[in-house]
């Protein structure tokens, strides 16, 4: 796992020009070949929803609530970490937040980064208790290009989830034991998870 530093809210977004989040309630076509997209998501078969893994005293889980959405609802994507150890809580330390959500559309074979700003952040986990975040969609494209690429991420970021097979790479990265780490007993996590789902256009459906 990457050593956590300092870093302002300001300069990560200046990695990204043109990065914004919004909730999925709009379809936009990206120029690409709907028929053409809608042929090929049949060659791809929805593996895994869910994923849950355990690494020591910490469980990490990545869900999609369907397998198959539209265009004009929302796809709903969520993260959790829980405490499972012998103590009433425990605290870990992390970027803004623990989870990351990148992933790649694959008709197009498109990847849709994942950045976060990255303080040091402490948060205290309670045993039995999961920290729970809800995925929002997030992702960054360059203004002085107008290739297929910047149109799918320009309508991906504006509007929402286009036709399409997208592989969610999730993971949850954090660290435990003394805060700077001068004391031997730091410990690094990173718990990775894969889940996978379809885009369809609101005009075809997808089937239940």
């Amino acid at each position: 796992m990457k050593k956590f530093t300092f870093v302002s809210f300001m300069l990560a977004v200046l990695l990204l020009s043109g990065c914004g989040t919004t909730d999925n309630t709009n379809s936009k076509s990206d120029g690409y070949d709907v028929e053409k997209s809608h042929s090929k998501l049949d060659e791809y078969e929805v593996v895994n929803t869910e994923s849950e893994v355990q690494d020591g005293d910490f469980i990490y889980r990545l869900v999609t609530e369907k397998s198959e959405y539209t265009t004009d609802e929302s796809v709903n994507i969520y993260a959790e970490l829980e405490y499972v150890g012998d103590q009433k809580e425990v605290m870990i330390y992390h970027a803004m937040s623990p989870f990351y959500f990148p992933m790649v559309e694959k008709v197009r074979n498109y990847e849709i980064e994942y950045a976060m700003a990255e303080p040091l952040v402490g948060t205290t986990l309670k045993k039995g208790e999961p920290l729970r975040h809800d995925y929002t969609r997030a992702g960054g494209y360059s203004t002085d290009k107008q290739d297929d690429y910047t149109k799918f991420m320009k309508s991906f970021v504006e509007d929402g989830f286009l036709e399409g097979y997208y592989i969610l790479n999730g993971s949850a990265e954090f660290y435990t034991g003394d805060l700077e780490g001068d004391q031997g007993d730091r410990k690094d996590y990173n718990m990775e998870g894969k889940i996978d789902f379809k885009v369809f256009e609101a005009s075809d459906g997808a089937s239940q």
